[in-house]
Formats: structure tokens, C-alpha cells, sequence
């Protein structure tokens, strides 16, 4: 084996590090599924020339876009709010009883435990009877918004997360009930 093929081989074993290391890395930093990321990362390292051009597509993607249901710097929770339990879209302060509630559209707001009149858990099934878009549909006193829907999406409903999301809701539905 000559030098050049031996640094070839060591830069096509540099790439399959790197390639799966950096998107992995990235998406776990935006809140992403790092183990999706990473796979791509290898699929991109294993196909060179298609393989670079997919790799930079993958940063900007994973750059630019936002994640689902995560905060916008407008849309974040209220830092007075001092959350004992908190989630993606929900958050309770257990001491005073308020809580902050934000749909998809990015709309929030804090209401009172008191203030809130019913609880409902929806999702969808699929023919494996798998849980998916799990929400809590919460009615709060208020006539401008009484309805809610809070969406549980942080994890991927592939296999490998199956049911980490109705788990959550289930979870929260039952903190809710409890204030």
C-alpha cells in the first residue's frame, strides 16, 4: 500500500467520524433526534461526492430551521414564572400554583391552577397501535382562549422513542389534575 491510498483511507475514516460527530452534535444542541442526525452523518460519509454536498445541506438545515414546538426568543417562558416542572410547551410553579401554557402557533400564556376547568389526553393511533400526536386539550377560564392544545412532540415516534411522548403527556395530565 502506497502513502497515497494509506492517506486516502485514513481521510475516508476521518470523514466517517467526523460526518456522523458533527450533525449528532448539532442536532442534540437544537433539541433534535441526534441519533437520526448521526445516521445521516454516516450515510453522507460513506457516499463521498453526493455524500459532501448532503452533509452541508444537513447543517443548514439543522441551523436555520427551528425545531417543532420549540421556543421562539418572543415566545419563551416567562422567567418571573420560577417553574418547579416544566416541558417543551407546559410549566407549573407548584409554590403559587401558576401555570404557563404555549400551543404550537407560539401563542402562551399563565394562568392560575384554579382557572383550569378540564383536562383532556388525545392522540392518534396507527395500525400497530402506536401512540402519536399526543396533546392535552386544556380549558382554562378565559373568553378570549378557553381551549388549549398543548403539543407533546419532543421526541421522534420511530421505534426507537415509541411512546416517550404519550408517557410525557399521561405525565403531565396527571401533575395538572393534581394542583
Amino acid at each position: 500500500m502506497d502513502s497515497s491510498t494509506l492517506f486516502y483511507l485514513l481521510l475516508s475514516l476521518f470523514f466517517l467520524v467526523l460526518y456522523p460527530a458533527v450533525l449528532a452534535l448539532i442536532a442534540k444542541l437544537k433539541g433534535r433526534s441526534w441519533l437520526a442526525w448521526g445516521a445521516i452523518g454516516v450515510a453522507c460519509a460513506l457516499i463521498p461526492v453526493i455524500g459532501l454536498i448532503g452533509w452541508v445541506v444537513s447543517i443548514i438545515v439543522l441551523l436555520v430551521r427551528p425545531a417543532a414546538g420549540t421556543a421562539g426568543a418572543s415566545h419563551a417562558m416567562p422567567r418571573d414564572l420560577n417553574a418547579t416542572h416544566w416541558h417543551d410547551n407546559i410549566a407549573i410553579n407548584a409554590q403559587n400554583g401558576n401555570v404557563w401554557l404555549r400551543e404550537k402557533s407560539g401563542r402562551a400564556i399563565v394562568v392560575h391552577s384554579s382557572d383550569i376547568k378540564n383536562l383532556n389526553h388525545t392522540w392518534a393511533s396507527n395500525n400497530n397501535a402506536q401512540a402519536y400526536r399526543n396533546r392535552l386539550e386544556v380549558t382554562v377560564n378565559n373568553l378570549d382562549k378557553p381551549v388549549w392544545v398543548i403539543e407533546f412532540d419532543r421526541h421522534n415516534e420511530s421505534w426507537i422513542y415509541k411512546g416517550r411522548n404519550k408517557q410525557e403527556a399521561n405525565e403531565w395530565a396527571a401533575r395538572l389534575s393534581s394542583l
